[in-house]
């Protein structure tokens, strides 16, 4: 599954690339980008399944990258990360056809559960093509654990 990351702090950005790759095998970070226009200039270079983006960035929020996308590429599964708890945002997001909403920091397993429900998603448009590949994440458990850890202390500490 081929993800884009778009938000407008590169820590962020690389943390959640590491966060996400350590956390399922089965994703592929395609590209990062520091705002909503910046992600839709690589959309037809990258071709994303998946776009994980924050709430609120210059130029152009993940509010209205998701309106773009949804009329667009409605195949593209959207993902907003945010560090606001308000309704209103939740709502606007759901209205936008994003998948989830997440709030910064994530939690591990609220990530897993996320991947999980978009990689079925994916699996599922992508059926015909698709050969099942075991499960490698489980295999590495205890040090994709520690990695993990590792990683959240440093986005706590720079976030």
């Amino acid at each position: 599954m081929r993800i884009l990351i778009v938000d407008d702090e590169p820590i962020i950005r690389q943390s959640l690339a590491q966060l996400i790759t350590q956390t399922d095998k089965r994703c592929e970070i395609v590209g990062t980008a520091q705002n909503g226009q910046e992600a839709l200039q690589l959309l037809p270079q990258l071709q994303p399944d998946v776009i994980f983006t924050d709430i609120r960035m210059p130029g152009m929020s993940g509010l209205e990258l998701a309106q773009h996308i949804s009329q667009s590429a409605p195949e593209i599964q959207i993902v907003i990360l945010s560090g606001y708890a308000e309704f209103e945002y939740a709502r606007s997001a759901i209205d936008s056809g994003v998948v989830s909403y997440l709030l910064k920091p994530t939690k591990i397993q609220e990530l897993k559960t996320v991947l999980s429900k978009l990689y079925g998603v994916w699996q599922a448009r992508n059926q015909p093509t698709l050969r099942t590949q075991p499960d490698e994440a489980q295999s590495d458990a205890p040090e994709n654990n520690a990695i993990v850890r590792q990683i959240i202390r440093l986005v706590e500490e720079h976030y």
